[in-house]
C-alpha cells in the first residue's frame, strides 16, 4: 500500500484484493490480541484527489487481514487503517495506515454471444 495519497497503490475495481499484516507481539501482560481494520473513502472525485472533510468507514474487519471483494469499493481514493491492541491491557496498541486508488480495469467490458462467434438475425426477429 502507498504511504500517502500521491503514492497510493492502484487497485482494479474488478479484482478482489487481500491486505495482510505481519505482527510480532512480545507482551507478558497479555497473550490475546484484538485487530481492527477500517477503510475510509477519502476523496469525492474518483480520478483526482479531492479531500473529504469527515470520511466514514465503508468497510471494517477484525482479523489480521482484510479481504476487499471485487466491485465492493467505488472508484476513488481510500485510506486503510489497521490497529492491533493487547486485550486486557489499557494503552498497549500499534497502528498503521496505507492508501489505495480504485480504478477501472483496462478492457474490462467484454461482450459474448452464446452459441458462436457470428450469427445473423432478421430485423425485429426474436433472439433466443
Amino acid at each position: 500500500m502507498g504511504q500517502n495519497v500521491s503514492t497510493a497503490t492502484v487497485v482494479n475495481r474488478s479484482e478482489s484484493r487481500l491486505f495482510e499484516t505481519k505482527n510480532e507481539v512480545d507482551c507478558e501482560a497479555s497473550k490475546t490480541t484484538a485487530f481492527r481494520w477500517e477503510i475510509f473513502k477519502i476523496s469525492q472525485d474518483p480520478v483526482n484527489y479531492d479531500h473529504l472533510r469527515t470520511p466514514e468507514p465503508v468497510q471494517t474487519g477484525d482479523m489480521a487481514y482484510i479481504n476487499v471483494p471485487a466491485t465492493s469499493l467505488e472508484f476513488g481514493f481510500y485510506k486503510l487503517c489497521f490497529t492491533i491492541k493487547m486485550e486486557g491491557v489499557i494503552g498497549i496498541s500499534g497502528s498503521a495506515e496505507g492508501y489505495i486508488h480504485v480504478v477501472a480495469t483496462n478492457n474490462s467490458l467484454q461482450a459474448a454471444v452464446e452459441g458462436g462467434l457470428r450469427k445473423r438475425y432478421k430485423f425485429g426477429g426474436n433472439v433466443s
